[in-house]
């Protein structure tokens, strides 16, 4: 995740835990928020990161995240808890802005972003990899990318960019 800090006004990458954000960011204040494809990790304690974030959020900050959400069973997407090696039950997408509403954020924008390039994107990384396993490059069991490209194209799984305000 990254943000903009609101007393020097630039932007700023930051890196620790985020379940342990006080540690990180300690009295710091920010407008804008930017987490790309990282919350998935933690949506099984999502309430607690948004009450810790809202803590480092001036009134009026606006958080973009680009999240990745499933429309299926937690069995049908197990290839893809594989592929990012988490353990985490990834939420449905009206799951998802539940939590972000519940938190007290105002949700002002939701694209589900498959329908723009993602899967175009994945099959890109697939090519690359494809050739990494043909040059003995990569091992076959280590390549997990085919699943989620592939639950991405039958609309398993989504990426999805959310918008919302404090």
């Amino acid at each position: 995740s990254s943000g903009i800090n609101a007393e020097y006004g630039k932007g700023e990458l930051l890196v620790g835990d985020m379940m342990k954000l006080s540690e990180v960011l300690g009295d710091q204040k920010f407008t804008h928020v930017l987490a790309l494809g990282c919350l998935l990790y933690i949506q099984d304690d999502i309430d607690s990161f948004y009450e810790q974030l809202k803590q480092h959020c001036n009134p009026g900050t606006w958080i973009v995240a680009q999240d990745f959400t499933r429309t299926c069973t937690v069995e049908e997407i197990k290839p893809v808890m594989n592929h990012f090696r988490s353990k985490v039950e990834f939420l449905m997408p009206d799951e998802y802005m539940k939590k972000i509403l519940d938190a007290g954020f105002s949700l002002q924008y939701y694209n589900n972003d498959n329908n723009d390039g993602v899967v175009k994107s994945a099959d890109t990384i697939m090519a690359g990899g494809s050739k990494l396993l043909a040059e003995g490059l990569l091992k076959k069991e280590d390549f997990t990318h085919p699943a989620l490209r592939d639950a991405l194209a039958a609309g398993r799984f989504i990426y999805g960019t959310y918008i919302y305000t404090v």
